[in-house]
């Protein structure tokens, strides 16, 4: 999954099947030998073909996490519409993970959150990225794990 052409030299991979947005995905966890520099791919399979239906980086992830905070802190803009405006919104993408924010008028705020084949909606108060941090720490936790295992500090 990951490019190993981007930087030449020795690399050690491992392959893991963790339970992540309420589906079995595959973390792809990459040290450079040499550097000890990481990388971390996300990937959710597809249900009929062998090709992953979504691909994220943990880099992404993070600030994905990041802009979602972001974006949601500044929900006060869509109280007043802009004069001559029919409509507006509020979103962000970092590669296919997607959150949407708009306030129709006189109703509440409202969002969609997609992560591959992960989908929310629902009023604003009720956006919970606890699912995002718990990935996030799940991938950083495996990492750690391949870590220690190049250093030499683990048995297995």
């Amino acid at each position: 999954m990951i490019n190993s052409e981007s930087s030449p030299g020795a690399k050690y991979a491992a392959s893991f099947k963790e339970q992540l947005f309420g589906v079995k995905c595959d973390v792809e966890v990459v040290a450079d030998l040499a550097s000890g520099q990481i990388a971390s791919i996300l990937a959710m399979p597809q249900y009929i073909s062998s090709r992953p239906a979504f691909v994220i980086s943990l880099d992404s992830l993070k600030l994905f996490e990041r802009s979602i905070k972001d974006t949601k802190s500044r929900a006060p803009l869509l109280d007043h519409q802009l004069p001559g405006a029919s409509d507006h919104q509020l979103n962000c993408s970092v590669g296919a993970a997607t959150v949407i924010i708009v306030k129709p008028a006189e109703k509440p705020t409202r969002f969609s959150l997609s992560i591959g084949l992960f989908h929310r909606s629902g009023l604003l108060e009720e956006l919970d990225i606890s699912e995002i941090e718990n990935a996030i720490s799940r991938i950083e936790l495996l990492e750690k794990r391949v870590l220690e295992k190049v250093a030499g500090k683990s048995a297995q």
